[in-house]
């Protein structure tokens, strides 16, 4: 069975792209017979719900919007630690993140561990690119989440 699901939310829009990014940069570092799920989904993030399983542990990385810094690494390593209202970290799809979250409880979904990893963004407008910033907070985000699950799982998982 996994053991770790990496959920990445987001769009194919210029920053909000930045889940999809970081799953795609995290597939391709980590060894393919680890017991590893990576799964992209877009908008709503509605679709990983029915995914969960509540022995795994979950990173969910999506993009924030909460006029923060854009690059700006934002971590809560423990479910409880998100704040429960709407703002000022909410994913950029309308539904708040502890929104999901107490559905999957109430689905009995959610996973024993759950981390939530963003990266502030600045524009989700289609047609825009990517900010520099935010480019550069993906790579230290996809090394963050190497050492993490390396150490969640003890042995190499990056190369």
């Amino acid at each position: 069975m996994t053991r770790v699901m990496v959920t990445a939310l987001g769009s194919g829009h210029g920053d909000d792209s930045v889940g999809w990014l970081v799953a795609s940069q995290l597939q391709a570092r980590l060894a393919t017979t680890l017991p590893v799920r990576i799964i992209t989904c877009d908008r709503t993030g509605m679709e990983w719900l029915y995914q969960l399983h509540p022995e795994e542990s979950l990173y969910l990385v999506d993009a924030v919007v909460s006029g923060g810094v854009p690059g700006t690494i934002v971590h809560f390593p423990n479910l409880h630690d998100l704040p429960m209202t709407r703002l000022p970290y909410q994913g950029s799809h309308g539904l708040t993140i502890p929104s999901l979250f107490a559905l999957a409880q109430t689905l009995r979904l959610l996973p024993s561990k759950v981390e939530f990893w963003g990266i502030e963004i600045a524009d989700v407008g289609p047609g825009m690119a990517m900010e520099t910033k935010v480019l550069t907070a993906v790579d230290a985000l996809v090394d963050r989440l190497c050492t993490n699950i390396n150490h969640e799982l003890r042995h190499a998982v990056c190369h």
